[in-house]
């Protein structure tokens, strides 16, 4: 069986219709927010529907707990940073990172916006 036979596997030639979840929107900035609680999935990527401003960063995490010990850089599967005045401006970007124990997204600095992750 050929790829063009099994519209099966999530690759580039596949043709299935996938609804990635939208997280509720990080409006707060300086906190720990969990998005998807525990077990695998795919990271999608962020969402911005209102700007940021000022030096603002949203990394997320493989992890299913807010503790520091369980979010380390080598779980970090999204990283959304601005060091300018203007923030990052509203878009979308995707990743399609395979995760293993959850989502957790960490905001930090600046004015945040509205930012969703989406994840399946």
């Amino acid at each position: 069986m050929n790829r063009s036979q099994n519209g099966s596997l999530l690759d580039a030639n596949s043709n299935i219709p996938l609804d990635f979840i939208a997280s509720s929107g990080i409006y707060v900035t300086n906190t720990t927010t969990t998005v998807a609680g525990s077990g695998p999935g795919i990271f999608h990527g962020f969402l911005v529907v209102t700007a940021a401003a000022g030096a603002y960063s949203l990394t997320v995490f493989d992890s299913s707990t807010t503790g520091a010990s369980g979010l380390t850089t080598t779980t970090t599967v999204g990283v959304l940073s601005t060091t300018t005045g203007v923030g990052a401006m509203s878009f979308q970007w995707g990743g399609d990172i395979v995760f293993n124990n959850g989502l957790v997204a960490v905001a930090a600095g600046g004015t945040t916006g509205n930012i969703k992750i989406l994840y399946l």
